[in-house]
């Protein structure tokens, strides 16, 4: 089971308020713990149930042995689940777990079950289960309607090399657009793209996105690796046919100087402070 249904009510529930009449909200926060534990463990069919040492559950509830043994039975007193200790093993049962299966649990269950919605069916129809811990009668509903919300989301790849090129990039922009903000895990995942289906190097993009944000035209317009991806063959001849710095010509005396053979150091000396 990936998660629980915690409903709002839960506070309102007869036995969950006797248990934190009785233990407070470190109980209360006890319970829930076993829920999770418990429920992580639940595959299909199987029972709401785990067995471990005193020691392990203590350690997963993050409280001394004696404390955990303590709020078991609180919570074994109020009827919340059920702990049997048996040659060091200490087995928790919490039958109402199954209440909660989420739909993705469901749907592998079918294989092993025809009807996948046993569970609602017994609880509707036998009232007195209905002071369970939920107190939820409409979860399956809920989970429905939740689940028509849900869009299908985009499965974002990327490597660290592909983040620390994003970030590079991000930065870029940020030193043109103080508080400019970049989804950089969509960046990072642009980038894989580039670098596995076009085959561009990560320093390549860096550099012509870098080309890019100097260029008069071009930095107004190149604000993401989308767009790099997108323009890259006319910036690439763009950035080619940018013309180079001429070198200055050399002084004549300069000349006349290393062709006579000058001392280096004199000769330096000259470069330095003049002729």
């Amino acid at each position: 089971m990936r998660w629980i249904k915690h409903m709002t009510r839960t506070w309102d529930d007869e036995k969950i308020a006797r248990l934190v009449s009785e233990g407070g909200i470190e109980a209360y926060g006890f319970y829930w713990r076993m829920v999770e534990i418990i429920a992580a463990k639940i595959e299909d069919s199987s029972p709401a149930l785990c067995q471990y040492p005193v020691k392990t559950w203590a350690r997963l509830c993050n409280v001394l042995g004696n404390r955990w043994q303590r709020l078991a039975n609180l919570s074994a007193k109020c009827g919340l689940l059920t702990a049997e200790t048996f040659e060091g093993l200490c087995k928790v049962e919490i039958p109402t777990i199954l209440k909660y299966r989420d739909e993705y649990s469901k749907k592998r269950g079918r294989s092993v079950a025809k009807n996948p919605d046993n569970i609602q069916a017994i609880s509707e129809q036998c009232p007195a289960q209905r002071t369970d811990t939920d107190t939820d009668t409409d979860t399956d509903t809920e989970l429905k309607k939740e689940n028509k919300r849900k869009e299908p989301s985009r499965k974002l790849k990327f490597s660290d090399d592909d983040m620390i090129t994003a970030e590079k990039m991000a930065q870029l922009v940020r030193n043109d657009i103080p508080g400019f903000t970049a989804n950089l895990s969509s960046w990072a995942n642009e980038i894989r793209r580039i670098n596995e289906i076009d085959g561009k190097a990560h320093a390549e993009m860096l550099e012509l996105f870098a080309f890019a944000r100097g260029h008069s035209f071009w930095h107004k317009n190149i604000l993401c690796p989308e767009k790099l991806r997108k323009q890259w063959n006319r910036l690439v001849l763009e950035q080619r046919s940018k013309p180079q710095p001429k070198e200055e010509p050399m002084d004549p005396r300069e000349a006349k100087a290393i062709a006579e053979g000058m001392d280096p150091d004199i000769l330096a000396y000259h470069r330095e402070y003049g002729w």
